[in-house]
C-alpha cells in the first residue's frame, strides 16, 4: 500500500460514495488528499483510513441532500412523457427482471421503487439532461459531426451512458451490474426507444436513461429486501 500506484483501497472505498452521488466521489478525493489534516496520528494509506474518508463524504453528501426536500416524481414523470416513456412500461421492465428471483412478488412493489428513484432530484438532472441534449440533435443545434454521431448512436460514444448511469449509481454496483445488462439485452420501450430513427427522431440518451431508472429501481428493491444472513448479525 506504500506504493502511490496502488489503488484498490480507494476503488472500495469509493463504491460506498457512489451511492451518494458525485458529490460524495468529489469529497472523497478532497478529504482522502488531506486525510493527515483531519486525522494527523492515523495512517493515511491503510484500508481503513479510506473507508473513513468514505464515511466523512457521504455524511457529508447526506446532509446537504436531506435540505433538499422537494419530490421531483411528477416533474420527471412529465419529462419522461414527452419522450414517450410511461411509468408501466419501466414498471415491467423492473417486474421482468426482478420476478425471477421473488415469483410471488407484488407488481405494486415495484412501481414503488420507480417511483422512489423518480423522486430524487439526481435523476431529473440526468433526465432534463438527456432529453435536452437528444432534442438539440433532433433541431441539429451542434455540429454536423456531433449531430452525426449522437443521431446514429455510434458504438464508442459512451457520453448517453456516462450520463445515465448516475442514477443506478445511487444504489450499489447491483444497479449497475444491471444497467449493463439492461443496456444490451434493451427489453420492451428501450428497444422501441433504440430502434426509433424516424423523422430524425434522435433517443440516443433516453434510452439509456430508462435503463438508468430501471437498473436503479431494481437495485432500491434489493437493497429494501435483504435475506435476514446479508444482515449484520448480533
Amino acid at each position: 500500500m506504500k506504493d502511490p500506484s496502488y489503488n484498490v483501497h480507494r476503488t472500495m472505498a469509493m463504491s460506498i460514495c457512489g451511492m451518494y452521488g458525485s458529490g460524495a466521489i468529489s469529497l472523497f478525493g478532497f478529504v482522502d488528499c488531506k486525510f493527515r489534516i483531519f486525522f494527523p496520528s492515523k495512517r493515511p494509506k491503510s484500508f481503513l483510513s479510506k473507508g473513513v474518508c468514505a464515511i466523512v463524504a457521504c455524511a457529508a453528501s447526506a446532509v446537504f441532500s436531506d435540505s433538499v426536500k422537494d419530490d421531483y416524481t411528477q416533474r420527471n414523470l412529465e419529462l419522461l412523457a414527452s419522450r414517450g416513456v410511461e411509468l408501466e412500461e419501466i414498471v415491467d421492465i423492473v417486474d421482468g427482471l426482478q420476478r425471477p428471483y421473488n415469483p410471488d412478488m407484488e407488481r405494486k412493489l415495484c412501481e414503488e421503487h420507480v417511483l422512489g428513484v423518480l423522486r430524487k432530484q439526481q435523476t431529473f438532472h440526468a433526465i432534463q439532461l438527456a432529453i435536452k441534449i437528444d432534442t438539440a440533435v433532433e433541431a441539429e443545434e451542434f455540429s454536423k459531426q456531433y449531430n452525426y454521431t449522437v443521431g446514429q448512436d455510434e458504438g464508442l460514444f459512451g457520453v448517453d451512458e456516462s450520463v445515465a448511469s448516475a442514477i443506478p449509481l445511487l444504489y450499489g454496483t447491483i444497479a449497475i451490474t444491471n444497467f449493463g445488462y439492461l443496456d444490451k439485452a434493451k427489453p420492451g420501450v428501450i428497444a422501441e426507444l433504440d430502434s426509433n430513427h424516424e423523422a430524425g427522431k434522435c433517443n440516443t440518451f433516453i434510452d439509456d436513461i430508462v435503463c438508468g431508472i430501471a437498473a436503479a429501481a431494481c437495485g432500491r428493491l434489493a437493497h429494501n429486501n435483504t435475506p435476514k444472513y446479508s444482515k449484520p448479525l448480533k
